[in-house]
């Protein structure tokens, strides 16, 4: 009986030692997929990154190089962020400045939630109903075609991109060619 009682032991102490050496092994296939994951996880990311990088500098490219104005706004119409064109168009640096100051409809200031409100709809594109247009720093005015576009950033800050052709040369055809039909209607 003291030599099965032994033979019992050393049979359980190697059962013990086959149950730590299964749950070593899995504790190991455990490290080892989670460390696959991480490396997984972190080739996904550096091939995001890349394609987000990418993107970033085409969306670069193209604000800095685009001829129209890009204002980004504060709902309540201060200007935080403009590309080369806003401030080429306007002629001084647009940042700080409110948007109130910067578009004007049929002759009037209008407050810049009006501002929001009549480029939200389509009725302005209408040159009988309404004029917009803007100021240069040196005084000159300047006919435009905005756009709106109201986002929430991923802090839920929202915000207002306004895009600014300027239009100008066109109304000057424009108005030339009606100037030019009505003295030439007689002939």
């Amino acid at each position: 009986m003291f030599h099965q009682s032994k033979k019992y032991k050393a049979n359980e102490i190697v059962k013990d030692d086959a149950r730590t050496f299964k749950m070593f092994e899995s504790q190991q296939q455990l490290l080892e997929a989670a460390k696959s994951t991480a490396d997984m996880a972190n080739i996904v990311t550096k091939a995001l990154k890349g394609k987000l990088d990418d993107s970033k500098k085409k969306y670069d490219y193209t604000v800095k190089n685009i001829k129209d104005a890009i204002l980004i706004c504060s709902i309540d119409g201060e200007i935080k962020g403009a590309n080369p064109s806003a401030h080429e168009i306007y002629n001084k640096n647009l940042i700080g400045t409110n948007i109130k100051d910067l578009i004007f409809v049929n002759d009037k200031e209008l407050e810049c939630l009006d501002i929001w409100e009549l480029l939200s709809l389509d009725d302005w594109k209408n040159p009988k109903k309404t004029n917009i247009y803007g100021l240069r720093n040196n005084g000159e005015k300047f006919f435009m075609e905005p756009k709106i576009e109201f986002i929430t950033w991923s802090d839920l800050n929202e915000a207002i991109i306004v895009i600014i052709k300027d239009i100008s040369s066109e109304m000057h055809s424009f108005c030339d060619g009606i100037v030019i039909s009505q003295y030439n209607f007689d002939k």
